[in-house]
């Protein structure tokens, strides 16, 4: 296994083309974890809407999503990691709340991203290896590039 730190891809490890896992043994405990954590932001949200504490529709959840962004902006800039975490968590629990709004279950949409991320990776590895290349000693801007071909080719 080779670890593609460097690269701005430190929590992924190269395994064969067979045993690809990205994120190590950690991965099942953490997608439990990150799936209680929608459930229990959704039943939040669905209790508070039952007692009339919602949003008007799906434009005014999307309103709060950007303040939500433009706080968490605030405090990367700052450097305060205390209310970086926090605003970061509010950002999610607005994003949840939106999928709510717009009845898309939210553990889906991840899981659909996850899948889409992971196997436009593993092409954008092929193909990297394909040019005789290995991935570690790409830069930020040759990754973007290959990155790219990648979701060209897919929209083709």
């Amino acid at each position: 296994m080779k670890n593609l730190k460097g690269n701005g891809l430190s929590g992924f490890t190269k395994r064969s083309e067979s045993e690809y896992d990205p994120f190590g043994a950690a991965h099942s405990s953490t997608s439990i974890s990150a799936a209680l954590g929608i459930a229990t932001a959704n039943k939040l949200e669905k209790k508070a809407s039952k007692e009339g504490f919602d949003w008007k529709d799906s434009m005014s959840v999307i309103e709060k999503v950007e303040e939500e962004f433009k706080e968490l902006k605030l405090e990367i800039q700052k450097n305060n990691q205390k209310n970086i975490k926090e605003e970061l968590g509010d950002l999610l629990f607005s994003i949840i709340n939106l999928s709510r709004h717009l009845e898309i279950d939210a553990s889906e949409a991840i899981n659909q991203a996850n899948h889409k991320f992971e196997k436009r990776f593993k092409l954008m590895e092929e193909e990297i290896a394909k040019d005789n290349q290995e991935i570690g000693n790409l830069t930020s801007d040759e990754l973007e590039e290959f990155w790219v071909k990648i979701k060209s080719h897919e929209r083709n």
